[in-house]
């Protein structure tokens, strides 16, 4: 009669243990239900290995059963006690003072920066306006002495042809005209040069206060960048004490303490 090959044996084993087993536990009962004579493996042999893996496989798996239902049960007094803290501890986090306090600390330090570039504008503004008033007494002055000049010219010219007979003749007359000319063009390009030089120092009061307005800006979303960096920093440091605390409370069995001892008892 002919022993069992690997093939019967898995057979024999979805049989007998109704699942299939795999090639290697086929040859590894093959070796340990072997029969020379056979040449092959003994049927009543390789049954009752598999009863006896029937068996094992039984016992293990009450073991495993009874090591779920209690980890469940830990599982499930762990999400009670969490349940619990929850409700009676629900984090509540005051925005409103936690920005009360951070802008109680970084005000002054960009107040006294926003300070500093202040009073360098208004400095460099009042220089400005030292400037203009400077050159506008000078523009006046300048004006008052060009006109005493122009009609201490024509006084002169004038009293030249009255000398010699021609103060009504018409040389007289339009070189006068062309002195009044001369100096009206002068005073326009001197009054050109002033209002040019006047646009300029505008221009500079101009650039100084959109500096300003930039720097102000600046200094504004700096702070409020601090301010909001510090709210969340104290939110997450709230966060993790109460995770801390929330962990306390839970405590035994579902700490790793807990469930150790547990799985001890089946070791």
């Amino acid at each position: 009669m002919a022993g069992l090959n690997t093939a019967q044996i898995k057979d024999r084993a979805r049989q007998v243990l109704g699942r299939e087993i795999s090639e290697q536990e086929a040859q590894t009962i093959l070796g340990q239900a072997w029969d020379q004579s056979q040449y092959g493996a003994d049927s009543l042999a390789v049954d009752e290995i598999l009863r006896g893996y029937s068996g094992s496989s039984g016992a293990d798996q009450t073991v495993q059963d009874i090591i779920n239902e209690s980890i469940n049960a830990l599982e499930n007094e762990f999400l009670n006690r969490a349940q619990e803290f929850d409700e009676q501890n629900p984090f509540s986090f005051d925005e409103a003072l936690a920005r009360a306090s951070a802008e109680e600390r970084y005000n002054p330090y960009y107040e006294a920066e926003l300070g500093d570039f202040i009073s360098g504008v208004e400095r460099k503004k009042e220089s400005l306006v030292g400037q203009k008033d400077l050159l506008t007494e000078l523009n006046q002055m300048e004006t008052r002495i060009d006109k005493r000049n122009m009609d201490e010219a024509i006084r002169q010219s004038e009293q030249g042809f009255a000398g010699a007979g021609l103060f009504f003749s018409g040389d007289r007359s339009r070189k006068t005209n062309l002195q009044k000319i001369s100096g009206q063009e002068q005073a326009q390009e001197k009054d050109s040069r002033f209002q040019y030089n006047l646009g300029e120092i505008g221009r500079g009061e101009s650039e100084l206060d959109q500096s300003l307005a930039t720097q102000k800006r600046r200094v504004q979303a700096e702070k409020e960048t601090a301010i909001q960096t510090d709210i969340s920093q104290r939110k997450a440091e709230e966060l993790a004490q109460r995770e801390i605390e929330r962990g306390q409370y839970i405590g035994s069995p579902y700490t790793t303490q807990g469930v150790n001892s547990l799985l001890d008892v089946f070791r």
